[in-house]
């Protein structure tokens, strides 16, 4: 009835005085040895990089004797980054700590059974590498970790500062801010400057393994025709030469790269807009000079004759997409041989359905150049469609030795004598039955 005449935001503030207030939770400060702990923490922000709002987090580790400070900041918070974040701070520091305090945090710990922390597979291999232990605080009690809680104020201060063009320059700029301002500035707690504190510690850290951690995660993948490799629902390219064929897809901090034996053949930065297919200008542009370079192969290769047209047919059918290298490498076989032995070696290759380059020199090798030769005492011409034996579900190319037509199988000199002998007495026994 008496009502209330005044304003919403007053009412709030006298509340907000009057209320109760529960009882914050004693922390009691504690102070550990040189070289014993270290502490990490993750934290979100949204600032702009080249003039684009993005979201970023930052990795802290601290040193707790020295309160020696790291930062980075990256786009994606996985556990395969925040295994990077951790070699970067160690390898800057030149050393690992005993153990490290953490959270509960998810890339880290799976879960905490009996007081003991139960670790993720992959951030395992990283403590096994380095060889700290790691210590995980109860849930909800922030307060045992404020060595490196509190530092987030200094960097919200640096962010607020400066202007980043992208997140390269972002980190460049906070190694600049931590190596001439915090650390040579003496710190609240130990009025001592964190770098001539890290002096004494460092000689107590543990040393650098002898090689580096491997944080990346790899998988085996194929690249598809498309030579392009799938990630999320999008295809990254390849170099077109690496189509169809297994790679190596690595993953880390935002960027895919593909490896094939050990070398890199692609990198990326990962996307998650439109487009679906990722080409890189380059890749692009080999495959058009390959295409170019191939329909060159094929018009060379198919002038030389009905001869080269019949085989080049078969090659399709036999090797698919690989039938202009096999065609590249007869062309260079003409170079050397000339071109009516060549003919003459893809006739024969044609009749016992050889459709590969390697079947078409060892033919042209038991050859002469004549055009016929005597391999035994038979004199040898190709075999014609009359003369040829019909094809029965059962049988076998005659080239074939009981292997699938089209593989580009190598046989021995001796063998295709053999098989063109067999050949051109089989055909003569023929005519002398329809001269009879």
């Amino acid at each position: 009835e008496l009502g209330y005449a005044g304003g919403e935001t007053i009412l709030k503030e006298y509340v907000r005085e009057i209320r109760p207030r529960p009882a914050r939770r004693p922390a009691l400060r504690f102070e550990t040895a040189q070289g014993v702990q270290g502490q990490v923490d993750l934290s979100p922000y949204e600032l702009e990089l080249g003039g684009v709002l993005t979201s970023v987090v930052c990795f802290s580790f601290v040193l707790a004797w020295s309160r020696w400070r790291f930062f980075y900041f990256v786009l994606h918070a996985d556990c395969f980054t925040v295994m990077l974040c951790h070699r970067l701070a160690f390898e800057e520091l030149g050393g690992v700590p005993s153990e490290i305090l953490y959270d509960r945090m998810k890339q880290v710990v799976i879960a905490v059974v009996d007081g003991e922390p139960v670790l993720q597979d992959d951030f395992a291999r990283l403590v096994n590498h380095y060889d700290f232990r790691v210590r995980v605080l109860e849930s909800g009690y922030k307060e045992g970790k404020g060595k490196v809680e509190k530092p987030f104020q200094d960097v919200e201060t640096f962010l607020d500062h400066h202007t980043f063009h992208s997140l390269d320059d972002l980190n460049a700029q906070a190694f600049a801010w931590r190596r001439d301002e915090l650390h040579v500035t003496p710190h609240r707690t130990t009025d001592e400057r964190p770098c001539d504190r890290l002096l004494s510690e460092r000689p107590f850290l543990s040393d650098l393994p002898d090689h580096p951690f491997r944080c990346e995660q790899r998988q085996r993948a194929q690249t598809g025709k498309h030579f392009h490799v799938e990630y999320r629902g999008r295809f990254y390219s390849v170099p077109p030469q690496f189509a169809d064929r297994w790679v190596t897809r690595c993953l880390l901090n935002g960027r895919l790269w593909v490896e094939v034996d050990g070398e890199v053949i692609s990198e990326h930065e990962l996307r998650d807009d439109d487009p679906k297919f990722v080409t890189l200008p380059e890749h692009e542009a080999a495959f058009r000079e390959m295409g170019a370079r191939r329909k060159g192969t094929r018009k060379a290769f198919v002038s030389m004759g009905p001869a080269a047209e019949r085989f080049a047919q078969g090659l399709d059918r036999a090797q698919g997409g690989a039938s202009t290298y096999h065609m590249a490498q007869i062309l260079k076989l003409v170079t050397r041989i000339g071109h009516k032995r060549v003919l003459d070696a893809l006739r024969y290759a044609t009749g016992y359905e050889a459709f590969n380059h390697t079947a078409v020199l060892r033919i042209a090798r038991a050859r002469r150049i004549g055009g016929t030769a005597s391999i035994g005492e038979a004199a040898i011409e190709p075999p014609s469609d009359a003369h040829r034996p019909p094809r029965t579900p059962d049988s076998q190319a005659p080239l074939d030795d009981g292997e699938p037509s089209g593989q580009d199988v190598q046989r021995s000199l001796d063998r295709y004598a053999a098989l063109i002998r067999e050949k051109s007495k089989a055909s003569a026994e023929r005519e002398d039955e329809h001269g009879k």
